[in-house]
């Protein structure tokens, strides 16, 4: 075979129900110059023997086996260290891409260090069953990083490692890795890349499908540290823009409506059953997050135009705990009740 023009990354870990999928995806691309770089996180179910039979039967495929579990960030650094294409695509083995993906990317990707494309958020019932699809799609164009930042930043496409092919010399020269982080890697990783990046090419195209499975929610996804990551993202988006020389009013107003929404994310994950939390326990951790320096700056600044975001504004501002509460306590009860 000769050097694959693009090598893709699939970290692999408790996925048997939908790695195969996953791979035929993979294999039947238009463009075939690739190779498919599975690593074997330790799974406990059969994902291991899946891949292996699909290695058998096709030379593109690597199967690297991991001595023990390491999670997604140290899966996809092991990955790149074997990685030999001139681009990188990062793959979840739970979705799957378009089968022009590769050939389409590619016919972007000549002049710039990181290609974006569309994707198609795919939501499923609890039988699994995809019952509707939002399409999220960026402009062509050819951008500066900065400018690339805010329109995916508004098109809800950067905070993704997968939705974008990276030139491989690149990502070496900048010593780029992943940093064993929950929840955030993908952002910490691009707004490091972003940085050393000269020009970002996006294309107006759906391209990668990611599954949202019905359990997937705010309301039964309880992560104790998720306030210290939605300010770490912000931070890093902030440097970014200054960075950049680009911290213009208009963008980091785009910034500061993103940790807004982060925060209020906080508040309803704390008010998950999961959580476990008592009343008194979150209106305190309310508290403490609407009164941290961050918080009270981006709130200070924070300009909204919708009705909704300047009450959330003015309820922030005013640290008005218990009615907070009361919102997200009214969310998680809404998000609940059977339809």
């Amino acid at each position: 075979m000769d050097t694959p023009t693009v090598s893709i990354i699939m970290p692999v870990y408790n996925v048997e129900k939908y790695i195969k999928q996953s791979i035929t995806a993979v294999l039947a691309q238009t463009y075939s110059n690739f190779e498919l770089i599975l690593v074997d996180d330790c799974s406990p179910d059969k994902s291991a023997e899946i891949c292996a039979d699909f290695a058998a039967k096709d030379s593109r495929i690597k199967l690297i086996r991991k001595s023990q579990n390491g999670g997604l960030s140290e899966a996809r650094n092991t990955g790149l260290d074997n990685a030999v294409g001139s681009y990188v695509l990062f793959l979840d083995s739970d979705d799957w891409i378009e089968n022009n993906l590769l050939e389409t990317a590619l016919s972007y990707a000549e002049g710039s260090e990181i290609t974006v494309f569309g994707i198609n958020r795919v939501f499923e019932n609890k039988d699994g069953e995809a019952v509707r699809t939002e399409k999220l799609t960026p402009c062509t164009a050819v951008l500066s990083p900065a400018d690339a930042f805010i329109e995916l930043t508004k098109k809800k496409l950067f905070n993704y490692a997968w939705n974008k092919l990276y030139k491989r010399e690149f990502l070496l020269s900048c010593n780029a890795r992943f940093e064993k982080i929950r929840l955030i890697e993908d952002v910490v990783f691009n707004a490091y890349v972003f940085e050393y990046a000269s020009s970002v090419s996006t294309a107006a195209a759906e391209l990668y499908n990611y599954r949202k499975p019905s359990h997937e929610t705010l309301a039964n996804t309880y992560v104790p540290e998720f306030f210290d990551l939605a300010k770490r993202k912000y931070l890093a988006e902030k440097h970014l823009l200054e960075h950049f020389g680009a911290a213009s009013e208009e963008n980091l107003q785009v910034i500061y409506l993103s940790y807004i929404k982060h925060l209020f994310s906080v508040f309803i994950r704390n008010n998950s059953p999961k959580a476990k939390l008592t009343k008194k326990e979150q209106k305190a951790l309310i508290s403490a997050a609407v009164s941290d320096p961050v918080s009270e700056s981006v709130i200070g600044c924070f300009e909204p135009d919708s009705a909704v975001f300047k009450l959330l504004r003015r309820l922030l501002k005013e640290k008005r705990v218990s009615v907070i509460y009361l919102l997200t306590k009214m969310f998680n009860i809404l998000k609940n009740s059977p339809v």
